[in-house]
């Protein structure tokens, strides 16, 4: 990867292949992979449309449905960050809600073990599932989902690294936390846990409105309602220890919220409630407006003082995007900007970040310089630096201006010094 180490030593997301037959066929380009990103959407609307099984586009049902999947601000955010296989994630997780209200066992357990693809942490998810089933006296279930989470995780967290060697580490130093602090620290997590609210809270008012047409803790165990809290369980624990919650991560929340809620027996009384239907469609649509917003003005070009590279810059990209000029068996470190921009078919290049395993060695040092903004990874004293530190070990200065630094030399850890995060 970009990161220079093997693809699934980072995640472990084998969904990327069908984004690769995607890409193979429309071409290597950032708008392939978009256009695949958000078909996504489009099938989760189809899928809508038929689990609810409406005769038209234009019924109540499928329109209130359909509202809280395009105003969700949790999805949204994950789409403004592309692109993600969480993202893709959506959509299973709304499948997941409606085998849920269908009592079907064996369609949640086809779709969670698909799911098993896109992200490592579903295995803990499948077995907080499982304690639903367990609570329920379904044995047989119980046992299914525990054992399948169970192996998920032991192969992700403990075989994975013996079988392709150091993974990167998003957990954020918790495991050491948790052995030194033990449920202290769990404790300490789950009260520091404080998601962007406008984000987290209006897929959470569906839930709280399915608990209270619940009337007795029997029919409360019993309920889907309960089955997603379970499931959701550990995903709130790892988050919070983790201490890492954004971007596409909140989408994961709200899925299996929303997919629970549209295919659930009291989404019918929920139509004929306008006051409640009224308050919670307010709330999606106030929440999400301003990302839409965003998102239109920034794909149109309308964002021009934030968005848009000033002339000289880009003039200044394009003069060096013409010098590079790197062999079959010479390599690119640059900046974590300058990295997209740059990425084609054979292409040696690699992301220069605090989750970068760095190579023994690279021919070719890219450097987006910092101006108006932080230029990732670096701290203005950072950039400064590395640049100095590096001019030693560079044989020719190919372009330099107040915007990019492009040297070619033999450069590695020596002067590329920075906190990696591999374990």
């Amino acid at each position: 990867t970009q990161r220079a180490v093997p693809i699934f030593n980072d995640h472990m997301d084998i969904i990327i292949y069908i984004a690769a037959l995607f890409v193979k066929v429309f071409g290597p380009s950032i708008y392939s992979l978009l256009a695949f990103e958000w078909l996504s959407l489009l099938e989760t609307l189809i899928f809508l449309y038929w689990g609810l099984q409406c005769k038209s586009c234009f019924s109540k049902p499928f329109l209130v449905g359909a509202t809280l999947i395009l105003f969700c601000r949790s999805f949204l955010s994950a789409y403004e960050f592309p692109i993600h296989p969480t993202t893709w994630l959506i959509l299973p997780m709304i499948i997941f809600g409606y085998f849920l209200n269908k009592n079907k066992f064996w369609g949640v357990f086809g779709i969670l073990f698909f799911s098993l693809l896109f992200k490592e942490t579903v295995g803990a998810l499948i077995l907080g599932l499982s304690f639903y089933y367990l609570l329920n006296f379904k044995y047989r279930e119980f046992l299914i989902l525990f054992f399948t989470g169970s192996i998920a995780l032991v192969f992700n967290f403990v075989l994975r690294p013996i079988l392709l060697g150091p993974l990167i580490d998003y957990s954020g130093n918790m495991f050491e936390l948790l052995k030194e602090r033990h449920v202290l620290y769990l404790f300490e997590s789950l009260k520091s846990f404080t998601p962007d609210l406008k984000t987290f809270l209006p897929p959470i008012f569906l839930l709280i409105y399915l608990l209270f047409r619940v009337r007795t803790l029997k029919q409360f165990i019993k309920h889907p309602v309960f089955a997603v809290l379970c499931f959701l369980f550990p995903l709130v624990i790892v988050h919070s220890m983790a201490g890492r919650l954004y971007h596409h991560a909140y989408s994961l929340f709200a899925a299996p919220m929303v997919g629970v809620f549209v295919f659930s027996d009291e989404f019918s009384t929920f139509l004929e409630n306008k006051k409640i239907l009224i308050l919670i469609l307010a709330a999606f649509i106030w929440t999400g407006v301003p990302r839409l917003t965003r998102m239109f003005r920034f794909s149109f070009n309308l964002d021009h003082k934030n968005c848009s590279l000033d002339s000289e810059k880009l003039n200044s990209y394009k003069k060096l995007n013409s010098m590079i000029d790197v062999k079959n068996n010479e390599s690119i470190i640059a900046t974590a900007g300058l990295v997209p921009q740059l990425m084609k078919p054979g292409l040696k290049i690699y992301q220069f970040s605090s989750d970068s395993k760095l190579l023994v060695e690279a021919q070719h040092l890219l450097i987006e310089k910092k101006s108006v903004m932080t230029t990732y990874p670096f701290s203005l004293q950072g950039q400064l630096d590395v640049l100095s530190k590096c001019r030693p070990f560079t044989k020719h200065i190919v372009y330099e201006d107040s915007y990019y630094f492009y040297g070619k030399g033999s450069y590695s850890e020596s002067c590329l010094e920075i906190n990696k995060r591999i374990r």
